[in-house]
């Protein structure tokens, strides 16, 4: 019996990256030059906290949460930092937090197992003149000094310093309060508007930071999965659901999205949600509609050719085999060239990775790893391969 190709594939991790976790305030301010934060009208909640953690611990993934760190100033780190605030001269967060509530949300997203931080914002946004100027907060629009405007569709990196400042500021919040998670993924705030060849420089300081996971909407990159200077870069895909829209019914979510490469599709890796998404007006109601979130992020790894990623070290790592893989067959034999995979040089890099097969098929014989069964879905069933010491082929047959 000869098998087609499509019978086996190397199959994209979904990673939920649930964008701008760590408000105090939701209320979108963009109109008086402030921040949008998380478009929610009303104060975050404990609750809020508490969702992601159990939609995680449902699907047995941590979820990925971008952090704004700016509202949890309590020591006015931020006073004086030119172009991080809206008030850079009287920044005075400390006579504003709500401390009592401030310290049960830090416990709240101290406790939660399945929910990992991001590296995201100061406060979401570069100021002038204590107005927001835009919403990307690592690199700008171009200057025109001549006619005193920013030109909208230019965007330039931050100096090297100015980014590591803005880092440094951030963990020196973050350890005021004690937060102690480990931070090794990047997500900037609304979107990447640079393109691929002046990157490299920029991925460099992430990598230096220990940031060596970055998910983003890029569409300038035109690829799913790119690995810049060792940091693995993870396309996010559109789910129909905007930045500040709340009391959603998980059941009008679309699929995950692709990008298209030389005539290939290629699925996104990173599933683009916000924080307010998962949200309801009432932060009592949030747990109402946990298990249709449950049953749509389910449904995704349930297409062939996706599977549910645990964590984003875990969707990085297949990724790069995903994209950078070559898979082919002769008859029953498929053999898988892993050459280009380890070129890429990814720090995410790691010695195994995931197959899927269709029906009740099975990978026999393998010669340049060991493979066992990972997870049996419906119509397919995923396999896990670890390689054998500096293999570059792996080859199996299927029965």
């Amino acid at each position: 019996m000869i098998m087609r190709p499509e019978r086996v594939t190397i199959p994209v991790a979904l990673q939920i990256v649930a964008d701008d976790y760590g408000w105090h305030n939701g209320r979108d301010e963009l109109h008086i030059g402030r921040p949008s934060r998380s478009g929610l009208p009303r104060n975050h909640a404990v609750e809020d906290y508490v969702i992601l953690n159990e939609l995680g611990k449902a699907l047995n993934m941590k979820i990925l949460t971008p952090f704004v760190i700016g509202e949890w100033d309590k020591n006015n780190l931020l006073r004086g930092v030119k172009g991080a605030t809206y008030n850079e001269k009287n920044w005075d967060r400390a006579s504003e937090i709500d401390m009592k509530t401030a310290q049960k949300c830090f416990e709240a997203a101290e406790s939660s197992e399945y929910v990992e931080y991001a590296y995201h914002a100061l406060l979401h946004g570069y100021y002038k003149d204590d107005k927001q100027i835009c919403e990307t907060e690592y690199s700008r629009p171009r200057f025109d000094p001549q006619t005193g405007k920013f030109d909208m569709n230019t965007f330039d990196y931050i100096s090297e310093n100015e980014m590591q400042e803005y880092i440094d500021l951030f963990f020196q919040i973050y350890d005021s309060w004690g937060f102690r998670k480990k931070i090794r993924a990047f997500v900037a705030p609304c979107s990447i508007h640079t393109p691929r060849e002046l990157t490299d420089d920029f991925a460099s300081i992430l990598r230096k930071n220990g940031f060596i996971h970055w998910a983003n909407y890029w569409t300038r990159l035109k690829d799913s999965t790119a690995v810049i200077s060792g940091v693995t870069f993870l396309q996010k895909g559109f789910l129909g659901a905007h930045w500040d829209q709340y009391d959603i019914e998980p059941i009008t979510m679309l699929d995950q999205s692709k990008t298209l490469v030389d005539g290939r599709e290629y699925t996104n890796p990173a599933m683009g949600f916000h924080w307010t998404n998962f949200l309801r007006l009432d932060p009592q109601c949030n747990m109402e509609r946990l298990d249709d979130w449950v049953k749509y992020f389910n449904r995704q790894g349930e297409i062939f050719g996706n599977m549910l990623s645990r964590d984003v070290g875990f969707a990085s790592n297949q990724a790069v085999y995903s994209r950078y893989a070559k898979l082919k067959v002769n008859g029953n034999q498929y053999t898988i060239d892993l050459s280009d995979v380890d070129d890429m040089r990814a720090l995410s890099l790691l010695d195994h990775f995931y197959v899927s097969v269709r029906g009740g098929i099975k990978p026999d014989s393998c010669v340049g790893g060991d493979v066992r069964m990972y997870e049996k879905k419906k119509w397919h069933t995923n396999y896990e391969i670890k390689r054998n010491q500096h293999s570059k082929t792996i080859s199996f047959e299927i029965l």
